[in-house]
């Protein structure tokens, strides 16, 4: 996806990347709510 998301904004027609960088707002999005979520057990058992 992030290769796309950079193919498609040096294109010459931006509207071909915002579902590429949709797609990585998303996963950016999960990633970043689990190390939210699991970051205070996983500290909790070391």
């Amino acid at each position: 996806a992030a290769t796309r998301a950079s193919e498609a904004a040096l294109a010459t027609v931006p509207g071909d990347a915002w579902p590429w960088v949709r797609l990585l707002a998303v996963f950016a999005t999960i990633y970043t709510v689990f190390g939210v979520v699991a970051f205070g057990p996983l500290l909790e058992e070391a």
